[in-house]
């Protein structure tokens, strides 16, 4: 395959005449302004446009959501000049229906995803099964250190308003300054040294726009991981790209290059119809850089020697510099780029949202609510028909209520009744509010933010029953949950597996988790007791894994009378005592009703050696007389305060 050849455009002759001497990866001329520099970015950059040119054909749809989310709608040339004159009177406006609908939907499937541990795993073997449990640790430590909710917050709200979200999940290695005590010379006291040292190893997650994702156009959304050639877009500055240049061991070059372009920006950054920074005046030192994962085969691409295919990451900054080209040899083999699309047919690139969807019935509700507003404030003053002749005509153009008309000073004392007359027109808006409210309410039950989601109990003559309102709700939560377990599948799965697969690969250090609510049993057995921290070292990670799906904890929660029932009967079956766990099944049941933290209320365990036996106080009393039994001091066997 002959790569092609496309001038960077904007390349100045200073780029080309400056050398900063890089040495390039498998001995490559990647040099600005040398041939082979050039035909690569060509054809990197044409690989790029079929993306964008896929994807931005969505863009203008983007636009229109962002409007109803931000509620905002452009005020005409006749609004502006009432509010210039009288800025409390209304003009037209957005009704928060599509904004309210998406909070509801977020908060009954977003919140399934955010509450810890994210990502659950399970061994494969009898031998992963330990390993596999401090993988789930050290990656909810990860979780909470990278603030890994917020991005999935954000990736589930960008799919259900747009059709898309996406993000990229990286390992790094942070640096910077920790206090440690240091141990002076004998007779010395400690002092404390502030030292540099690693203060974060792990995975993170950089949320992409749906504005700057590029799609590989043959592949299905929810495939993005698999795709042949997809990427984004970041906006950054000069001078981060110098420090991740410098920091990267070779990996990012090319970033010195950069001071003699006068315009960083890139044809692919789509800017939103709200960004008032005009990207001809935006100030020198931001760069918008383009990654692009490609699957391609090394000695094709000149690149080197393999004749068989390899995925490759590049970088290109401003279009016309390229800072990165290696391999991506990750472990896992797959792009690390992960879309979620609730709302995908299987085939499409870049899937409806479902805020579109409901796009139609926004736009017409709005416009019912701002005819009827547009009516009312004309008719304020009416339509009024005078004879100028008899009418003071200064005094009419006052649009003030209640206005004081005079007549000219020939007519004083005479009837001016046939002078001024009020014009009557049939009001067609009163209707309108109705209808707004009807579209809206069929805007609910299309996006399945029903009343009883939003917390709106309708009002109806007979009484509801507990079961019918239950009923009611439970298959509300349904149409939501087929959607939670979709995101759970195509997204958080392929997710799940690049955190762990990047853990195992990167991970250089120990790491110190708490044994701490899920696994908490199992690992305080082996580790001795829960609460405290232990050690866990890359070797301990070396184990095959798989992923736990969504478990719809959701919706059984709406079954707390049932679970109680359950539990009532097993206490009251000597048979089912035998063979159920009255304690797991209590755990269970709080975990599934919303309490997170129930191992909180465990006793505390027995001194070593004691195995305490339950006996009636008659009994109890008649050996303490016998000298056999004594209290034990501090309240060890059953709490209390101690003494």
């Amino acid at each position: 395959m002959e790569i092609g050849f496309d001038d960077p455009a904007g390349l100045s002759r200073d780029l080309r005449d400056v050398n900063y001497h890089y040495v390039y990866p498998n001995g490559l001329d990647l040099k600005p302004g040398s041939e082979y520099h050039d035909k690569l970015l060509g054809t990197i950059m044409k690989r790029a446009r079929l993306g964008v040119d896929a994807m931005s054909a969505r863009y203008e749809k983007f636009d229109e959501v962002d409007r109803l989310l931000r509620l905002y709608m452009p005020p005409t040339k006749e609004e502006e000049k009432i509010k210039i004159t009288d800025p409390t009177k209304p003009i037209s406006i957005v009704i928060p229906a599509s904004y309210a609908n998406l909070e509801t939907i977020m908060a009954n499937i977003a919140t399934q995803f955010m509450q810890l541990p994210i990502f659950k795993y399970i061994g494969v073997g009898p031998e992963d099964t330990v390993g596999t449990m401090l993988m789930e640790k050290v990656i909810e430590y990860q979780t909470v250190w990278a603030g890994m909710p917020t991005g999935i917050y954000s990736v589930i709200r960008d799919a259900l308003a747009y059709g898309i979200g996406a993000v990229s999940p990286k390992f790094v290695v942070e640096e910077g300054v920790i206090s440690r005590k240091s141990q002076g010379a004998l007779y010395e006291a400690p002092t404390v040294e502030r030292v540099m040292d690693v203060i974060y190893e792990g995975n993170v997650l950089d949320v992409i726009s749906p504005y700057s994702y590029i799609p590989d156009p043959n592949v299905p959304a929810e495939r993005a991981h698999s795709s042949d050639c997809n990427g984004y877009v970041d906006r950054t500055t000069r001078l981060k790209l110098l420090e991740s240049e410098a920091a990267s061991g070779g990996e990012i070059f090319n970033a010195k290059y950069l001071r003699h372009i006068d315009s960083g920006t890139s044809t692919f950054y789509h800017k939103r119809y709200y960004d008032e920074v005009n990207s001809s005046t935006y100030p020198r030192g931001v760069f918008d850089v383009t990654y692009m994962f490609i699957n391609l085969v090394p000695n094709d691409w000149k690149l080197g020697p393999e004749e068989r295919p390899q995925r490759w990451l590049f970088a290109v900054a401003a279009d016309k510099v390229i800072l990165m080209a290696q391999p991506l040899e990750l472990d896992h083999g797959l792009v690390p780029l992960v879309v979620c699309a609730p709302e995908c047919d299987g085939y499409s690139a870049s899937p409806i949202g479902r805020l579109e969807l409901m796009r139609g019935m926004q736009v017409q509700a709005d416009w019912y609510l701002n005819s009827r507003v547009t009516s009312v404030r004309k008719s304020l003053n009416g339509c009024i028909v005078y004879d100028p002749l008899v009418i003071n005509q200064s005094d009419m153009n006052d649009p003030e209520p209640g206005m004081r008309i005079r007549t000219r000073k020939s007519l004083w004392g005479k009837k001016v009744g046939d002078a001024i007359e009020m014009l009557q027109f049939p009001d067609v808006t009163q209707g309108h509010v109705a209808d707004a409210a009807a579209l809206l309410s069929l805007m609910k039950e299309t996006s399945g933010a029903t009343d009883v989601l939003q917390g709106v109990r309708r009002e109806r003559g007979e009484r509801v029953s507990a079961t019918e309102s239950r009923d009611v709700r439970l298959s509300a939560l349904s149409r939501l949950d087929i959607k939670s377990l979709l995101i759970s599948w195509q997204f958080m799965r392929p997710l799940s597996i690049m955190l762990a697969s990047q853990t195992q690969q990167f991970m250089s250090r120990e790491v110190y988790i708490r044994i701490a609510g899920r696994w908490e049993e199992e690992l305080g057995a082996l580790y001795g007791g829960g609460g405290k921290p232990i050690a866990v070292s890359p070797l301990d990670l070396a184990v095959r894994y798989d992923v736990l799906p969504y478990d719809s904890s959701a919706m059984a929660g709406e079954y707390a009378s049932t679970w109680v029932q359950l539990l009532q009967i097993v206490n009251s079956s000597p048979e089912l005592m035998v063979k159920i766990d009255v304690t797991k099944l209590f755990k269970n049941i709080a975990r599934t009703l919303g309490v997170r933290n129930i191992s909180d209320f465990d006793r505390r365990q027995s001194p070593v050696g004691v195995q305490p036996t339950i006996m009636p106080d008659e009994m109890v009393a008649a050996e303490q007389q016998k000298g056999n039994i004594i209290p034990i001091q501090g309240g060890e066997m059953g709490g209390g305060f101690g003494g």
